[in-house]
């Protein structure tokens, strides 16, 4: 398990299943919060769980956890990268902090995140945005949903992001 203190924090990369099982009950925690946020949209946090325990072994999971210097729990990344195509991505696949942590730790996390994903060779990062959407400008394929999706009932209910590495 990778440890690297940044400023009062301590970021964790869980690497095993022994790992993932010290963290399991705040991880179990921070996705029950993270898909409350949500709502219908997205994994359930069954899933989400599931996931991670079924990747961990993989070099291709990324789960990072964040503590204070009294390490107690504060957040976590979940991330899996997709090495099956000729333009490897990394897909964000969930996000949680509790109140205020996520904007002190952002700029620290991203940059580890982002080095793991360069290591593996994506050429993208990939998230998706479920809530507190805006749509009032055009957002790429929206013809297509409005001729195609939207008349047989789907919803927009969230935005894919992807940042170019």
């Amino acid at each position: 398990m990778e440890c690297v203190r940044f400023e009062g924090m301590i970021y964790k990369q869980l690497e095993t299943r022994q790992d993932l099982m010290e963290y399991f009950d705040n991880l179990q925690y921070g996705a029950r919060k993270l898909i409350e946020k949500v709502g219908t949209q997205g994994y359930s946090a069954e899933t989400f769980l599931k996931m991670m325990v079924q990747h961990i072994s993989s070099e291709d999971c990324f789960i990072l956890v964040v503590l204070d210097d009294d390490l107690k729990f504060k957040a976590f990344m979940f991330a899996l990268h997709v090495n099956q195509s000729l333009h490897p991505w990394t897909e964000v696949i969930g996000i949680w902090s509790e109140p205020k942590i996520g904007m002190k730790v952002k700029n620290d996390v991203n940059k580890l995140f982002e080095g793991w994903c360069r290591i593996r060779g994506a050429t993208k990062i990939v998230t998706y945005v479920h809530r507190r959407l805006k749509h009032d400008r055009e957002v790429p394929g929206m013809t297509f949903y409005k001729i195609w999706h939207k008349p047989i009932g789907y919803q927009i209910a969230g935005v894919m992001l992807e940042k170019v590495l």
